[in-house]
């Protein structure tokens, strides 16, 4: 080889484990500390059990529907959006103590306003069902929580992801 010049990378082979076996090393990478944990070895007829490093706590947190409309509210959009931000401010206190945040809620107010909208409006377009009315003010319960807290992490100069995740509830 000249200078400067470099031998070209090879794939490894996998190892032999036994007859008709083939074992592998998985390796898993944290994004933000750049640390790699190595899983144990396994065959290649179960699936791979990658434990990656957890260095930030898990905190869950978890509110009724009364939390973003209250019974003296009007209602409104911006009423809860406000209710929101409020809410935001103490869910990046635990952003800002190093935790990592699941947060859920309930919906009963909202979903009673939902089904009062589809019940005034029948006369004029088909009212939705029960099941239709808890997704959607599941989704926008998730939007204004999220877009609150997107906001406060910012304005607070701290990192973090922030997504809304809807479930099926049966």
């Amino acid at each position: 080889m000249t200078a400067g010049s470099q031998k070209p990378k090879t794939a490894r082979k996998p190892k032999k484990s036994g007859v008709g076996k083939t074992s592998t090393t998985a390796k898993t990478a944290s994004s933000k500390s750049g640390s790699v944990k190595k899983s144990k070895t396994v065959s290649a007829k179960t699936s791979p059990v990658v434990e990656p490093e957890r260095k930030r706590q898990l905190a869950v947190l978890a509110f009724g529907g009364n939390a973003l409309l209250r019974p003296e509210d009007d209602g409104t959009v911006a009423e809860q959006l406000r209710r929101a931000e409020w809410a935001a401010v103490w869910l990046a206190d635990f952003a800002r103590l190093g935790y990592d945040l699941v947060v859920v809620h309930g919906n009963g107010p909202q979903v009673g306003q939902v089904l009062i909208q589809m019940e005034e409006a029948a006369a004029k377009v088909p009212p939705g069902t029960l099941d239709f009315a808890v997704a959607e003010t599941e989704g926008g319960m998730g939007y204004l929580l999220e877009l609150a807290l997107r906001n406060r992490l910012k304005s607070q100069h701290l990192d973090g992801d922030v997504a809304t995740v809807l479930s099926l509830v049966v």
